[in-house]
């Protein structure tokens, strides 16, 4: 169905999710990858599936496309190992979901990968921390964020946010 335009909201919007390079699909009731965005995965750079009720992310969808990547608050109960593929990614955010472990080859593949958000999911930092590809992961975290914090820039009372929920101890009566 066309408009007086001459193209439909769909798309248009297609026309512009491939110019721009900037998929957003927060808050849209998605329940998986709409299909049409297979066509333009080579040229997508920023894929936001936040807020939605995403159970699965079929590995065939998340191809090329990619640097960031948000699909926090859904039901996704784990992250596929074909993630790994994705060379180009820098940031994951997938905070508020059911996950309890992270994938090794995510870590390994991903070798951009500097922020990893999981936030409000099962996995404990010591599940993290004993993931394969951890420690190269960690490496580029912190290299991402030494130069900010040698000069104490950005740097919170609570610490550097490494992307989980970690419980703080009370400090110790004297």
């Amino acid at each position: 169905m066309g408009n007086c335009f001459g193209k439909s909201t769909t798309q248009r919007r297609h026309d512009n999710w491939k110019a721009t390079g900037i998929v957003a699909l927060r808050d849209g009731g998605v329940r998986s990858i709409p299909s049409n965005l297979l066509a333009i995965a080579g040229s997508v750079r920023t894929l936001d599936l936040s807020n939605n009720s995403i159970s699965d992310l079929a590995q065939e969808d998340l191809q090329g496309s990619l640097q960031e990547l948000d699909v926090s608050n859904n039901q996704l109960s784990s992250l596929p190992a074909a993630l790994g593929s994705l060379s180009k990614l820098k940031v994951l955010q997938a905070d508020t979901n059911s996950i309890a472990a992270v994938p090794g080859q995510l870590l390994q593949g991903c070798s951009a990968l500097h922020t990893l958000s999981l936030h409000s999911n099962p996995i404990t930092p010591a599940e993290l921390e004993g993931t394969p590809g951890y420690t190269e992961y960690d490496a580029r975290r912190r290299g991402k964020y030494d130069k900010v914090l040698a000069g104490g820039a950005l740097l919170g009372s609570a610490g550097l946010d490494d992307g989980l929920d970690r419980l703080l101890k009370a400090p110790s009566p004297n």
